[in-house]
């Protein structure tokens, strides 16, 4: 029997909103198509890509696997067709479905719609990448697909790695810059939705061992997956219940989260027996 296939890839659950602007024949390697374009570094260090610090490589409407894609050596740079591997997708003017399974964690999907002028909505971050087992990113036009997982940005700060950049271009468009990242929550104000939990992630690393590095300060809550938040009965919950265990045992008093809907949590975790207070360890 085959195995799935790993590969590294933008954590698509990270989302921002980012501002365009019109300007007058810009380089293709800065110019926003509509449908999904593909955003990263051009390695060719004399391409003009490097003045805006990004290059684009604009995919439209369709169905992609961006891992295939860079197999196939489909990505390049529209200045000096150089390849290079994606740290970002961003929509403009549609709408999208992205199903996924990251590797250790249930299949998931995302939905969008993003029609606004001068706005596009962009999925990644710059050195930030997840291990997948499946990535394929459907996108038409704007309505095809609900706006499901609501953008609902708490925090705004400057993302240091681009801020020294980025300025892309449109059909008439320039993104400035994706300033915007995801909220922080107090772990004590999130609950669990299981009853137990096991004593080993699925990469085989102790949540035990990891509890105490977290405490000792040898990780941060960053070097942690993003723990995925949703209101449920009028409460905060997390389907990441190891991680928020972790972070609740190691006394941290802010963590990284995403919100996403109820609805896209598999009903079959909802094992708790004390209102999400405590999980025990099996």
């Amino acid at each position: 029997m085959n195995r799935p296939v790993n590969f590294r890839a933008p954590d698509v659950r990270d989302q921002s909103t980012i501002q365009t602007e019109k300007v007058v024949d810009p380089p293709r390697c800065w110019v926003l198509d509509h449908g999904v374009n593909y955003l990263g570094l051009c390695p060719n260090a004399g391409c003009i890509s490097h003045e805006k610090g990004a290059t684009i490589c604009q995919m439209g409407l369709g169905k992609f696997r961006p891992n295939e894609q860079l197999c196939y050596k489909e990505i390049a740079c529209r200045a000096c067709h150089s390849l290079f591997a994606p740290h970002c997708y961003v929509f403009y003017h549609c709408s999208a479905k992205i199903n996924f399974c990251i590797v250790g964690e249930s299949a998931d999907q995302i939905s969008l719609s993003e029609d606004r002028e001068c706005k596009a909505r962009q999925l990644g971050k710059r050195g930030k990448t997840l291990v997948y087992e499946m990535l394929v990113i459907e996108v038409e036009r704007p309505g095809t697909f609900p706006d499901r997982d609501s953008l609902e940005i708490l925090n705004i700060h400057k993302d240091s790695m681009f801020q020294s950049s980025i300025s892309l271009l449109s059909t008439a468009s320039t993104i400035t810059s994706p300033l915007l990242s995801g909220a922080e929550m107090s772990p004590a104000q999130i609950h669990f939705i299981q009853d137990s939990i096991a004593n080993r992630f699925t990469c085989g690393r102790s949540v035990r061992d990891t509890m105490e590095k977290l405490k000792r300060g040898v990780l941060r809550a960053l070097d942690i997956p993003t723990i995925r938040v949703f209101q449920w009965k009028g409460k905060w919950h997390t389907e990441d219940n190891r991680r928020l265990w972790c972070f609740k045992e190691a006394g941290l008093s802010s963590v990284p989260v995403k919100r996403i809907c109820v609805f896209q949590v598999d009903t079959r975790k909802f094992s708790t027996t004390n209102n999400g207070l405590s999980v025990f360890m099996r």
